[in-house]
């Protein structure tokens, strides 16, 4: 057992540190581990990493990680980098999710949208699947947000593990409807693009043949550079 002075010190400021890392993630994932690396020298360089990105880390927070472990990495280690968020209890955050108190405020006041993160649709299938969020939003705070809290847990642990969770029919009609609408909107563009071009053509060869420009021997591209410089729009 340490002492709480020992438990917020800094794991690396010896080597003591990094060799307690490795001795618990061999515990762990065994092989899976150490297969990592082929020579001594290749530990040794990694191990300088792992001293970068995890050196002012408690033994607390080290501890916590290692818990955290469990749900976020089940069968294969994190790298230094996962475990230093881990460490400061990120990871959740580097992956985009967003907090438990936002994500129940906003569906509580029905601020979401085709936008928002996809755990807010994992929510709300699994509160489809027993209680909507619509009757949720009659209960007491308490009520509806201890039942968000363990919907938000679920799906946040599921999307650590790479699921993903499609939007409501509602939304995705949305999403659908905005795609079709960006998609005519980049269609009529084109169009009018298409139109200034020959419209350009055609006074240039207005102008040719008053004499006003030659255009012979150039280029198509080459012409209409010639058309913008003359000022024809």
């Amino acid at each position: 057992m340490h002492s709480s002075m020992e438990q917020n010190q800094p794991m690396t400021t010896s080597n003591e540190g990094i060799e307690y890392i490795w001795q618990a993630m061999t515990a762990r994932y065994g092989s899976k581990w150490m297969s990592q690396w082929r020579t001594d020298d290749e530990v040794a360089a990694a191990k300088r990493i792992w001293s970068i990105d995890v050196g002012k880390t408690s033994r607390d927070a080290v501890e916590k990680a290692f818990y955290k472990m469990k749900d976020t990495h089940p069968t294969w280690p994190p790298t230094s980098a996962e475990f230093g968020l881990l460490c400061q209890g990120k990871f959740a955050e580097a992956l985009g999710i967003p907090d438990f108190d936002l994500v129940y405020e906003d569906l509580m006041m029905g601020r979401y949208n085709e936008k928002s993160n996809m755990i807010y649709w994992g929510v709300i299938a699994k509160a489809n699947e027993r209680t909507p969020i619509a009757e949720m939003r009659m209960w007491s705070k308490k009520n509806s947000m201890n039942s968000v809290r363990r919907f938000y847990d679920e799906c946040k642990k599921e999307m650590l593990f790479g699921v993903q969770f499609e939007p409501p029919k509602r939304i995705r009609e949305k999403i659908e409807k905005n795609q079709l609408a960006l998609e005519q909107t980049m269609s009529k563009a084109d169009s009018d693009q298409q139109r200034l071009s020959s419209y350009r053509h055609n006074m240039l060869k207005i102008k040719e043949r008053l004499g006003m420009v030659d255009t012979s021997g150039l280029s198509d591209v080459e012409s209409n550079g010639i058309t913008e410089k003359n000022g024809v729009a």
